[in-house]
């Protein structure tokens, strides 16, 4: 079956998917509430100015929520592509039909290759790191960040959650959220990062590449300078 053959940070969700198939369930979420809160956090980090016009391209888009959680904000992006390895989950994310989007077959953590042949303005991972190590959650933010023009939003669960006993969070993985930020920083000084939503559970960390002209009203773009001394 699939679900044997497929490697180890997709069997939870190829199993799943075989008791679900598409159905939200499918995607080891928790809950829909919490996922749009995740969402709403990625789109408050990223900013409004960088979706118009963008090429999007969402890394383990489930059934197209993301692209479908855009569409509910009213936020318009250029074009939208969806990348998921689970067939029942990439067939329900095509039988939405959502404007803008198409969905295709791929494994981002096997095929480096799919970054930069989608050619994205940005690149979203959400939830679509959980089950991966944090060497190999580094490496495709990393080859996400090198193939997109303005940046990369990615969450995970944080280590810095300050709760007290013992979770099963399988098959998910909490990652050393201060190792996550500093290799976010030697990538590029423009970082933000947020875990004030979700109870500390979640930390989200945008990076922008430090040559984007972005945002659109930068410094850069109406030649202010450093600020002058006294």
């Amino acid at each position: 079956s699939m679900a044997l053959e497929a490697p180890r940070y997709l069997k939870p969700y190829v199993e799943a998917a075989q008791r679900h198939g598409g159905a939200f369930e499918a995607q080891l979420w928790r809950s829909r509430d919490a996922q749009a809160i995740r969402f709403d956090t990625i789109l408050s980090l990223v900013g409004t100015d960088a979706w118009p016009n963008a090429s999007v391209l969402d890394l383990g888009c489930g059934r197209g929520d993301f692209a479908a959680h855009l569409a509910e904000r009213g936020v318009r992006i250029g074009r939208g592509r969806g990348i998921e390895a689970v067939p029942e989950l990439l067939e329900a994310a095509r039988a939405r039909s959502l404007p803008g989007w198409t969905f295709e077959s791929g494994d981002f953590v096997a095929d480096p290759t799919l970054f930069k042949a989608a050619e994205p303005d940005l690149c979203v991972f959400s939830g679509s790191l959980n089950t991966l190590s944090p060497r190999q959650a580094r490496a495709v933010v990393e080859r996400a960040l090198a193939a997109s023009r303005i940046g990369v939003v990615f969450n995970f669960l944080s280590d810095r959650h300050g709760r007290r006993g013992g979770e099963d969070l399988r098959p998910a993985r909490r990652f050393d959220t201060l190792a996550m930020l500093r290799f976010a920083f030697s990538r590029s000084p423009r970082v933000a990062f947020r875990q004030d939503h979700l109870d500390g559970h979640d930390a989200t960390i945008w990076i922008a590449r430090p040559d984007a002209a972005w945002p659109p009203c930068g410094l850069e773009r109406s030649g202010a300078s450093e600020p002058s001394r006294g």
